[in-house]
């Protein structure tokens, strides 16, 4: 990959600095290639960042952000014209990133706390978009909802850190993490992340400092799905 991940280590990196790499064309839409970018791509249930990118010839809305062929590309429109080694300053649009970030770390709150109170738990998807949800197999009933709802608010309470730890996939402890992905390399540096209390979980998405930081969060409904269960959540 040619662009250096910077959101990889701070979610809440609203500003930086650039080079360009390649302008092409992806999708029928004009896109740059950077040295490193502070826009997450859309992938994994989160929608990719929004914002500007700038030079002194040219501004760019980034309207959507893709890792296609392992390379990141910035999608959108041209005021101006832009070429390779032009020197540029990003910046995202900081409320639409919060958002995403909150309903992402609050998708995984959610898995743990499914994972921990439902019979027979077995995933099948998530997504953390506009309409958030988790979709499982097993057991469900009211008195499940409210053993999740409680700890759910106990938590949102209290807080608790969360924390990114990079581990090679040979040294995951198989006996606390559920999922790590079956395709890559033994020797492949995973990115974890630690909710505090729960075991780690490979992610390359973007996350809350703090527990705390997703007051409001809440279950909105749970409907039987695909011979599962999806649950509706959201933040207020």
């Amino acid at each position: 990959m040619k662009t250096a991940q910077l959101y990889y280590n701070d979610s809440y990196q609203k500003e930086a600095s650039a080079k360009i790499i390649e302008v092409t064309f992806l999708n029928g839409k004009d896109a740059i290639i950077l040295d490193q970018s502070i826009f997450h791509p859309r992938g994994g249930g989160q929608r990719s960042d929004k914002g500007q990118i700038k030079g002194d010839n040219f501004s760019f809305q980034v309207d959507d952000v893709c890792l296609q062929s392992e390379e990141i590309y910035h999608l959108g429109n041209f005021d101006g014209e832009a070429n390779p080694n032009d020197e540029v300053s990003l910046s995202i649009d900081w409320d639409y990133r919060y958002q995403n970030m909150k309903l992402h770390s609050g998708g995984h709150l959610l898995y743990f706390l499914l994972e921990k109170h439902v019979p027979n738990f077995k995933w099948q998807k998530a997504s953390h978009e506009k309409k958030s949800f988790q979709q499982f197999h097993g057991e469900w009933n009211d008195e499940i909802k409210e053993k999740i709802e409680k700890d759910l608010n106990d938590i949102l309470k209290k807080g608790g850190s969360v924390e990114i730890q990079y581990m090679k996939k040979r040294d995951v402890p198989r006996d606390v993490v559920s999922y790590v992905p079956a395709h890559l390399p033994d020797d492949f540096d995973l990115r974890m992340i630690l909710f505090e209390g729960f075991p780690p979980m490979p992610c390359g998405g973007t996350h809350v400092k703090n527990l705390s930081e997703l007051a409001g969060l809440k279950i909105i409904d749970v409907q039987s799905k695909d011979g599962g269960w999806r649950l509706k959540y959201g933040i207020e």
